[in-house]
């Protein structure tokens, strides 16, 4: 999901070429007609915000332009080089380094590794934290979803390109599912990061690796945060949304008042478009 303070990013070469894979995807792995619902309830809830907004801007008398101060006063921090990319890799090497990862996370826990001292070897063991799709099993005992997946590095890097072809500068971004941080890793460092993670080990993970000026890393669900947050505040929003229904929402979506009813993608798009500015 891609969203700028500018406009929707639905015509560029880039998205077209990215629909149609998912045109492709939808052949090969059929959608119940629910699913289809609630996209189309969904684009007609957009289309009456956009015709709002519109008339906002209508309704609004010129003002002079107030110079933007950087998103990011000190630069942040490359991280990139900490995420790698292995087409190859097997479900067995992702238990491996799934493993490795929680291992450190428990020395870091019982003060045998400092976490403000991470080595660069360190960090790139977090930093393959694939998540617990696949039938994994995560730091809690419990089995991920056969349909859960991280963004590849290819993938995310191929977002940023998206938003500097449609003429992103940098700002304040948000990503409100950010797992273990690939897509903060891969921004370019002129735009100021907020992740926001809902899983444990992934958002420590996102935190350790990443944080610092410019990124920070919440771990809670996005429920509470865009409840507890200004909106209209980010310049773009740039995520991996999870899907799911209601009752996938687990309860957190009586942590903000706003489109409780609303599947699990649609929360995350409506929202996120809400703290645009």
């Amino acid at each position: 999901m891609i969203m700028t303070a500018e406009r929707p990013l639905f015509s560029s070469p880039s998205y077209q070429q990215g629909m149609e894979g998912q045109r492709l995807a939808q052949q090969m792995e059929p959608r119940s007609p629910r699913f289809f619902d609630d996209l189309r309830r969904l684009r007609d809830i957009i289309q009456a915000i956009q015709a709002a907004d519109l008339a906002d801007k209508n309704d609004t008398a010129p003002s002079e332009a107030v110079p933007v101060e950087p998103a990011v006063p000190t630069p942040r921090q490359p991280t990139t080089q900490f995420y790698d990319f292995d087409p190859n890799r097997k479900l067995s090497q992702r238990k491996k380094d799934n493993t490795a990862a929680m291992a450190l996370l428990r020395q870091i826990d019982a003060g045998e590794v400092d976490q403000k001292a991470l080595s660069e070897e360190q960090k790139t063991i977090l930093a393959k934290y694939s998540g617990t799709g696949g039938a994994l099993i995560g730091a809690d005992g419990k089995k991920g979803s056969a349909y859960e997946y991280y963004t590849p590095k290819p993938i995310a890097e191929g977002i940023w390109s998206l938003l500097a072809e449609q003429g992103f500068q940098g700002g304040k971004v948000l990503d409100p599912c950010a797992g273990v941080g690939v897509f903060g890793a891969t921004a370019p460092l002129h735009a100021a990061m907020d992740a926001v993670e809902l899983n444990e080990t992934s958002g420590r993970i996102n935190g350790l690796v990443n944080d610092g000026p410019g990124y920070v890393t919440t771990v809670s669900p996005f429920e509470r945060v865009a409840a507890n947050t200004p909106d209209e505040e980010y310049d773009a929003v740039v995520s991996n949304v999870p899907f799911g229904g209601v009752a996938d929402r687990g309860g957190n979506q009586l942590l903000d008042n706003r489109y409780q009813k609303e599947p699990l993608q649609n929360y995350f798009i409506l929202r996120s478009l809400e703290k645009l500015r």
